[in-house]
């Protein structure tokens, strides 16, 4: 090809001193002229362009903030940027859905968990305001507070995900952390929590080793720990990376738009609600009056009112009553009758003083559930 002589018109940067049928060389030079001259210099920018980009896409992995995403091609990279948003598995991760009306919600009962608005857990205060909720949770000596988001699908084994929570530490005491956990009981996944002056996206990648149901991305403070923190968004996703929020062009993350969030469905789920009462062995619970020789009305309390009358489970085997000197074996327990965050229950058993004082007690650790689904 050099020994053929460029015999149409010239372009007019060409210098003045080129004639034509002058042969022209791969590199320019070699006829006198500068290098983008010669017949090969576009394919050779395409080479470097093409050489540029693999370098680009090798380095993503070391550049990119490990704790944002897990990037390990260009595509993933793309990702966090908002293409390619996956679905999320958590229960109005915005808290967009408030249900109950109500902007805040106190628990100072270590022994009662409750579950309202894709919410679930204990010993935690929180406000909800723009799609904000603050937190606040404080372990005792003996109880650990919890404050999560329901997981109602739960993990298929066998597959992997990414649970991220984009959230602001005002402050924390002793060793609060985030976990993926299942039942409230089984420490599954977790990564510490640790103030801070701006919000962060906090991420656990993992691969279910089991089917699970009831899981939660939950806030743990243990015994001892408390947290204060703002959180903005929760999501779980299959994939090894999160698309909760993103890193805009000043290094500041910002929430990515979930593309599946129809509030519509959202609020059907969201009303359902369950109050779960926990019971450790031998502890006094809730007090109430005979009303007869088989039945008594035990009054307990609710952290929000109940819509609908609820429905009670309960292992009746693992409860009693106790008047302070002997035990009463529980048949039965039952709805009554309610006011505000007041619901009575109707407790069937045999041998009692009508209009004497019992409270119920467990004989082993075990839970009480009422359940008031809208």
């Amino acid at each position: 090809m050099a020994n053929n002589p460029i015999t149409v018109p010239l372009p007019q940067d060409l210098p003045e001193t080129w004639a034509a049928n002058q042969i022209v060389s791969p590199d320019g030079v070699s006829a006198g002229l500068t290098p983008q001259h010669g017949y090969n210099y576009l394919m050779q920018q395409v080479n470097n362009a093409q050489a540029a980009a693999e370098q680009v896409g090798a380095a993503i992995p070391q550049l990119a903030d490990t704790d944002l995403s897990n990037l390990n091609t260009p595509q993933l990279a793309l990702t966090n940027l908002g293409a390619g948003v996956r679905s999320n598995g958590v229960l109005n991760p915005l808290a967009l859905v408030n249900q109950v009306g109500q902007t805040s919600y106190s628990n100072q009962t270590g022994s009662t968990e409750y579950a309202f608005d894709g919410r679930k857990g204990v010993l935690y205060d929180v406000s909800i305001q723009d799609g904000v909720e603050s937190v606040q949770i404080s372990g005792s000596a003996t109880s650990t507070a919890r404050y999560g988001a329901i997981v109602p699908n739960g993990l298929k084994a066998g597959k992997t995900y990414t649970a991220s929570v984009f959230i602001k530490v005002n402050s924390a005491t002793g060793s609060p952390y985030f976990m993926v956990s299942n039942n409230l009981t089984t420490v599954a996944y977790t990564i510490p929590l640790t103030q801070g002056d701006n919000y962060e996206v906090k991420t656990i990648s993992f691969t279910a080793t089991d089917d699970a149901d009831s899981v939660l991305l939950e806030i743990i403070a243990g015994n001892g720990s408390s947290l204060s923190a703002d959180i903005k968004g929760w999501k779980i996703e299959e994939g090894k990376n999160q698309t909760l929020v993103y890193q805009d062009d000043e290094s500041n993350l910002q929430m990515i738009s979930q593309q599946d969030m129809k509030i519509g469905l959202q609020l059907a789920e969201c009303q359902r609600y369950q109050v779960v009462y926990s019971m450790v062995q031998s502890g006094l619970y809730f007090m109430g009056l005979a009303r007869s020789t088989t039945l008594c009305t035990i009054m307990i309390t609710t952290p929000v009112p109940l819509r609908v009358n609820p429905s009670i489970e309960a292992d009746c085997s693992a409860l009693e009553l106790f008047d302070g000197v002997n035990e009463y074996a529980i048949s039965s327990i039952s709805f009554y009758t309610m006011s505000q965050n007041q619901v009575a229950l109707s407790v069937e058993s045999a041998g009692l003083t009508q209009g004497g004082v019992y409270l119920i007690r467990a004989k082993n650790a075990t839970q009480m559930l009422l359940n008031s689904n809208i």
